[in-house]
């Protein structure tokens, strides 16, 4: 059966004990795919962005693909098609560079149906 998937955030009337994150880059999906996937990241606050940055690696670390990103605030999506590298089927990696600095890494798989 298939079924639609959904990103909760549930809110309360008492604060966060944690500091939110200005930035938080979410899970792909559909994971794994096999021509587009959705690469959603959240902004909580812009102010502190000056550059954004989305960079696909392969397994071995080998760099397959550079996006530079104008992120607004709230939610950004970002169609990530698989011709962007030449079609290669397999683990990769996605990451969230803010001004220069690593924020986050996710995992995606690419697979030939």
């Amino acid at each position: 059966m298939f079924g639609q998937e959904y990103n909760v955030r549930v809110f309360s009337l008492v604060e966060d004990t944690k500091r939110k994150a200005f930035v938080e880059l979410l899970q792909n999906k559909p994971n794994p795919f096999d021509e587009q996937t959705l690469i959603p990241i959240f902004v909580n606050d812009i102010s502190n962005i000056k550059t954004a940055e989305l960079m696909v690696t392969s397994a071995d670390g080998r760099i397959v693909k550079k996006i530079e990103l104008q992120l607004i605030p709230g939610i950004n999506e970002l169609i990530y098609d698989y011709n962007w590298h030449n079609y290669e089927c397999g683990i990769f990696y996605y990451s969230l560079f803010i001004n220069g600095q690593k924020v986050d890494t996710k995992k995606m798989e690419l697979v030939a149906y």
